[in-house]
């Protein structure tokens, strides 16, 4: 059985998490709103077309295709 400080300090733990929940939830609500917004003009989904520079028509490790 739980004695009376072990139950409080449960209690208290489980209200910390439960803090925890909804304000990680609340910001990262806030934070991803402006990511939606700017990335539905881009045309692809959760990738930005400007956030990967295209260096060459071919990767720098070609190995795989070359050896098939």
């Amino acid at each position: 059985m739980l004695t009376g400080t072990t139950f409080e300090a449960v209690a208290i733990l489980a209200l910390i998490a439960v803090a925890h929940t909804i304000i990680s939830t609340v910001i990262a609500k806030r934070l991803s709103s402006g990511e939606k917004a700017s990335g539905q003009n881009s045309g692809a989904t959760g990738v930005s077309a400007t956030a990967t520079p295209v260096f060459g028509s071919t990767p720098a490790n070609d190995q795989f295709s070359k050896a098939a």
